[in-house]
């Protein structure tokens, strides 16, 4: 049984009959404005979504106007369904994964260790730790495969000069690309180009 979701709002000095949407699986989300009734009044439509998707429209009358409501409906519909789509369908590896970074002592820098606390969330992989803009700052950032392949850069800002590859000052920006893999709960990886890192990763 389908259920009208959106029922617009015309202006009082020209009302139009009711044009509907209907849904499927509850009511629909959206907010539509700046749609005009043909004669420049401006009508306001408010689509409302406790879960579902609207996909049609029906209208008393005919015309480019109505025409024009139902494309603009159909767009904004379809976009909301690919996101709600994409958000709903968790890849194989969607979880918190605790990420360490080790980097042994390398061309006069000291050794050191920095641990993540990343998300995995529809294979995007994101993690980060300190404040953006001031020296310790790390993130992650990528892409995790359906077959586990993790390709993603890492940028951050020099807390030490001692530990830094050349001694560079505190406060310089750096980034390099990191490759590896999951399997399951674990995973391993590697910095690739520049000083040598291992990264290891667990599922929490």
């Amino acid at each position: 049984m389908r259920r009208p979701c959106l029922i617009p709002a015309p202006s009082t000095q020209h009302r139009r009959p009711d044009a509907v949407i209907h849904g499927i699986r509850g009511s629909c989300s959206a907010t539509f404005s700046s749609l005009f009734d043909g004669v420049g009044h401006e009508l306001t439509y408010r689509l409302s979504r406790q879960s579902g998707y609207c996909y049609y429209a029906e209208h008393q009358e005919t015309g480019a106007n109505m025409r024009s409501l139902i494309w603009t409906v159909s767009v904004l519909v379809a976009f909301a369904i690919s996101r709600d789509a994409l958000a709903q369908s968790a890849g194989p590896f969607d979880g918190k994964w605790t990420t360490v970074v080790s980097c042994p002592a390398a061309e006069g820098a000291g050794s050191f260790t920095i641990l993540v606390d990343a998300d995995v969330k529809g294979g995007v992989f994101s993690g980060e730790k300190g404040d953006n803009g001031k020296p310790g700052w790390y993130s992650l950032n990528g892409k995790v495969q359906s077959d586990g392949a993790v390709e993603i850069f890492a940028r951050g800002i020099v807390p030490s000069s001692r530990l830094a590859a050349g001694n560079v000052p505190v406060g310089t920006a750096y980034g390099y690309p990191i490759t590896g893999r999951l399997e399951g709960t674990k995973g391993t990886g590697a910095r690739r180009g520049g000083r040598h890192c291992s990264v290891t990763f667990t599922k929490q």
